[in-house]
């Protein structure tokens, strides 16, 4: 069925909707949080692509990874051109890649059969996604869920968002960045709310991989230097890796963050 072609006009800058020429004219929105990113059509190929400029662009979508349609998921754009994609049930990094941001086409035409998002650019990371968060035998917390609760997020001045969980009262920041000095590094610090009680036999984890490499003190490799991972936080005792039915797992226990409840780390691809 050809489908037309497509137009482009602002909403209230916040909002960018395409309509399809067609007898029956069909409406798109796309509801970018609170950002001033466009969406791009490229009339030969009928693509929708999103496109930061001055701000983050903050959108929810499905993500395939390893065959598997994740269909809990936020992709992030940030105009420097580094983004990354979460898994919002794990609060796990999925994906990280440089240049363009994300194209749209199937998400949002023809009701989005496939209904993908598909990263763009190159250098795209694809990291595999597991409850970010470990309970250990002994924990207090008994009906720990391996899901985390989704408690959305909040926007800095740039427009570059705080995701925030939640997991058997435990609560969870989550902020995430890159700068435009050094594009080979995405930042992460993630707060949580600990105290006395609730902080024992709990572990956060950092990577999962075949195989995990300690380089120097606070610097892992994670499958044969696909990503490396830098802690920058101050700790008690250096992280562990875990052999499991997997491979094998960076994790951290919150006990040992020296002085704080934040854990700084960044990752360079």
């Amino acid at each position: 069925m050809n489908t037309g072609s497509l137009k482009k006009f602002d909403f209230n800058k916040r909002y960018r909707l395409f309509v399809l020429t067609e007898k029956i004219p069909i409406l798109i929105m796309c509801f970018v949080s609170l950002t001033f990113g466009t969406l791009r059509a490229q009339d030969d190929k009928d693509e929708i692509i999103l496109v930061p400029q001055n701000r983050a662009i903050v959108q929810r979508c499905f993500l395939e990874l390893d065959g598997v349609k994740k269909t809990f998921c936020v992709a992030v754009g940030e105009p420097n051109k580094v983004h990354y994609a979460l898994d919002l049930s794990t609060g796990a990094i999925v994906k990280i890649w440089k240049g363009d941001f994300l194209e749209a086409t199937t998400m949002w035409t023809g009701r989005g059969q496939e209904q993908l998002a598909e990263p763009l650019g190159n250098k795209i990371l694809t990291i595999k996604s597991n409850s970010s968060i470990l309970f250990e035998n002994g924990s207090k917390h008994k009906n720990a869920n391996q899901s985390l609760e989704y408690k959305g997020y909040t926007l800095d001045v740039k427009g570059s968002p705080t995701f925030k969980y939640a997991n058997d009262g435990i609560e969870v920041e989550d902020r995430i960045w890159s700068t435009v000095e050094d594009t080979q590094k995405l930042h992460r610090d993630i707060r949580f709310s600990l105290n006395s009680s609730n902080g024992e036999n709990i572990k956060y984890r950092l990577a999962q991989g075949a195989s995990i490499r300690k380089i120097k003190k606070n610097v892992y490799s994670i499958n044969d230097k696909s990503y490396i991972i830098t802690i920058s936080s101050k700790l008690k005792s250096e992280p562990e890796i875990q052999n499991t039915s997997h491979g094998q797992d960076l994790v951290i226990p919150l006990s040992s963050i020296k002085n704080s409840d934040v854990l700084e780390y960044y990752i360079l691809w």
